[in-house]
């Protein structure tokens, strides 16, 4: 029995995100994408591509939203290819990633051997660890790294102190935070030098 390529795009009801979910449609996955509150534009794509991909409303902050879309992904009888990687299908992904980058955001990209048995997968994955080789800031993290370092982050709070802000609790050694208004670069962290 031939299994149905799939991929899953998460923020993928509008922006770079619906045109990554027009694009693999295109090449002939099979797309679900997740949207937040985008609830008109979520369903005028589905009802554009058709069968070739469908919405499902999850709030990636909430840890129960996630844990639930996991479990109906595991639930599929089909193969699935993560497109936080699925994005890394060329230009646009690299796109994103120095726009993002551009304005202080971070980029998390996610990869396992057993979904990059496609060469286009490959490539991409290729093309984004040469393109941020050299990048000091870049964090290349073990999955258990990211798991403690998050589990860090949610233990720990931001507060005011005087005239400035900090950081409690178990992440505050190696967060910092940085003051910027809308539409202007991220100034200094508060304190001092980054």
């Amino acid at each position: 029995m031939t299994r149905a390529r799939r991929v899953l795009v998460t923020g993928g009801a509008r922006g770079i995100g619906a045109a990554i979910v027009e694009r693999l449609a295109g090449q002939g996955f099979a797309v679900e994408f997740t949207y937040h509150q985008a609830n008109d534009t979520a369903a005028a794509l589905s009802e554009r591509l058709g069968a070739a991909a469908q919405g499902q409303a999850c709030d990636l902050a909430d840890g129960e939203a996630v844990e639930s879309l996991a479990r109906s992904l595991e639930a599929a009888d089909a193969f699935w290819g993560l497109v936080q990687i699925g994005v890394a299908l060329g230009a646009i992904w690299l796109e994103k990633a120095h726009h993002l980058r551009q304005r202080g955001g971070m980029t998390l990209v996610l990869t396992h051997p057993d979904y990059a048995d496609d060469a286009r997968l490959l490539d991409g994955y290729r093309t984004l660890l040469r393109t941020f080789a050299d990048d000091p800031s870049a964090w290349r993290a073990l999955p258990r790294e990211v798991s403690s370092w998050w589990r860090r982050r949610a233990a720990s709070s931001v507060e005011p102190e005087g005239e400035s802000w900090v950081i409690r609790g178990p992440a505050a050694e190696e967060g910092r935070i940085l003051l910027a208004d809308p539409g202007v670069p991220v100034a200094s962290p508060v304190g001092g030098a980054p």
